[in-house]
C-alpha cells in the first residue's frame, strides 16, 4: 500500500475551510446600515406578486445620498420603485420617434379604468401627495401610439428623484393599442382599476357627457356597441369583466367563458402579458362612511404604492364644466336621464345582465389571483354581490344623496355618497 501523499494535506484543509466559509453566507440574511434599510413589515408577502403590508410599512430611504453604496444595496432589496442611478439621459431612452432604452422606471403605476369610476378623484388625490408625481390631465398617448411623446413629457416635467410616478387614462384598458404599448414598454407597471354597478355607471357617464355639452341620442338607443355620435356611451362598455379578463389573470375556463359577452368569441379577444399587479376597487369604497374600512382602504393603497406616509381622508372630485348661470344649468339638467324611469327599463335590463355576469366572474375568478389586491375583500365582495340587484327596485333609492361634513386633523371636507 502506497503512503498517503503529505503534499496534498494543505489543499484538503483549504477546501474544508472554504466550504464552511461559504456555508456561513449561504444561510445568512443580508443586513444594511440602520439609516438606509428599507423597513418592510413582517406581514408583507412577496409570493406571486401579492404584496400586502401591515401597519408599519415605511421606507425611510429618501434624502440619502445616492452615492452611498449601502443605499444601492437597500434599493436592490426594497420593492419600492426607484429611479436608476445614475439617471439616464433622455437621448439614452428615445431618439427621434424610436425607443432606445428601458422606459419602465418612468411609470410606476397607472390608472387605466374605468371612466366615471372615481379615477379623477384618485388622480387629484395622488397629485396632492408629495411622494407622488402625476400630470394634472389624462395621459392617453399610449392609445394613440404616441409613447415617445409621453416619455419626453414625463422625463422633462416630472422632477428627478425617487418619486412614485403615475399616469391616468381610464379608457386604456379598453384599447388594444394602449395595452400593447403597456406590454411593450411598461410591462411591470402596477395598475389601478375602478369599477361600478353598470346601471349607475351608465347613468353617470351619459349625464356627464350631457353636462359637458355633447348632443347624445336617446339613451335607449345606446344598447350594444358604441356607434358614431354616441361619444363613447354604450352598454357594451359596462362589461367590465370582459376587459379585465384580457389581463390574463385567470384560466378562462369554459365556465368563465359562459359569463363573457358573445363578442369575446368573435376573434377580437386579446390577452396582454403584463407582470405588474392590479389594485381593484369598487367606487363606493372611495366614499365609505365606515371610518375603519375607509382607513383600511387608505392603508392598503399606501402599501400598494409603497408610500412612506399615511394617506389623509379622500376628497371627492367631480369633473365637468362649470355652468355660467342657473338658467344654463337648468337647461342641461332637463336633458339628463334618470335611469330608474320606466322608459329606461329595457336599457336597465341590458345593463343588469352585464352587472350579474361581471359580479360573478370578478368575485369567483379574477380576485382569486394573488396579483389582484383589493381592500377589505369581504366588504368588496359584498359590494359586488349587490350588483346582482337592480338599484332602482325599491323606490330608486340609489338617487338619494347624503352630504356629510368630516373634520379631521387634515382639515374639513365634504364627502358625497350615493345611497
Amino acid at each position: 500500500m502506497k503512503p498517503f501523499p503529505i503534499i496534498i494535506i494543505p489543499f484538503l484543509l483549504g477546501s474544508i475551510f472554504l466550504f464552511f466559509w461559504n456555508l456561513k453566507y449561504a444561510f445568512s440574511v443580508p443586513t444594511f446600515d440602520d439609516n438606509v434599510t428599507a423597513q418592510i413589515p413582517n406581514s408583507t408577502k412577496f409570493d406571486k406578486f401579492n404584496i400586502t403590508g401591515g401597519e408599519s410599512s415605511t421606507f425611510p430611504l429618501r434624502g440619502i445620498s445616492t452615492t452611498d453604496s449601502s443605499l444601492k444595496k437597500a434599493k436592490k432589496w426594497s420593492p419600492r420603485p426607484y429611479e436608476p442611478d445614475p439617471r439616464p439621459a433622455l437621448e439614452d431612452l428615445v431618439v427621434g420617434w424610436n425607443v432606445t432604452g428601458n422606459l419602465q422606471w418612468l411609470v410606476n403605476f397607472a390608472i387605466i379604468g374605468f371612466p366615471k369610476c372615481g379615477t379623477s378623484t384618485l388622480m387629484h388625490y395622488f397629485r396632492s401627495n408629495p411622494e407622488v408625481h402625476m400630470d394634472k390631465d389624462e395621459r392617453c398617448e399610449l392609445g394613440a401610439n404616441q409613447h415617445v411623446t409621453l416619455v419626453r413629457s414625463i422625463y422633462s416635467d416630472f422632477p428627478a428623484g425617487d418619486y412614485v410616478r403615475g399616469i391616468k387614462c381610464p379608457q386604456n384598458l379598453e384599447s388594444n393599442l394602449a395595452m400593447e404599448n403597456f406590454q411593450r414598454f411598461f410591462p411591470k407597471t402596477d395598475i389601478v382599476i375602478g369599477i361600478r354597478h353598470p346601471v349607475k355607471w351608465f347613468e353617470s357617464f351619459y349625464n356627464h357627457r350631457i353636462h359637458n355639452g355633447f348632443a347624445l341620442p336617446n339613451a335607449s338607443s345606446l344598447i350594444g356597441g358604441c356607434r358614431k355620435g354616441a361619444y363613447g356611451v354604450c352598454t357594451n362598455r359596462a362589461d367590465f369583466h370582459y376587459y379585465l379578463s384580457r389581463l390574463g389573470f385567470t384560466q378562462m375556463t369554459d365556465e368563465e367563458k359562459e359569463l363573457m359577452p358573445s363578442r369575446s368569441n368573435k376573434g377580437k379577444f386579446q390577452i396582454f402579458n403584463l407582470t405588474g399587479r392590479v389594485f381593484l376597487y369598487e367606487v363606493e369604497q372611495l366614499g365609505d362612511e365606515s371610518d375603519s374600512r375607509s382607513k383600511e382602504f387608505r392603508v392598503n393603497l399606501q402599501n400598494y404604492l409603497y408610500l412612506e406616509n399615511e394617506l389623509p381622508p379622500m376628497v371627492w372630485f367631480k369633473p365637468g364644466r362649470a355652468k355660467e348661470d342657473e338658467v344654463a344649468e337648468q337647461l342641461v339638467r332637463r336633458k339628463k336621464i334618470n335611469i330608474c324611469d320606466e322608459v329606461n327599463k329595457n336599457l336597465r335590463d341590458t345593463l343588469m345582465i352585464s352587472a350579474k355576469y361581471a359580479s360573478r366572474w370578478i368575485r369567483d375568478y379574477f380576485v382569486q389571483n394573488d396579483r389582484v389586491v383589493v381592500s377589505n375583500p369581504d366588504h368588496f365582495k359584498t359590494l359586488l354581490k349587490n350588483w346582482e340587484s337592480d338599484p332602482c327596485i325599491g323606490g330608486g333609492s340609489h338617487h338619494k344623496r347624503t352630504t356629510k361634513e368630516n373634520c379631521t386633523k387634515y382639515g374639513c371636507f365634504l364627502s358625497h355618497k350615493r345611497m
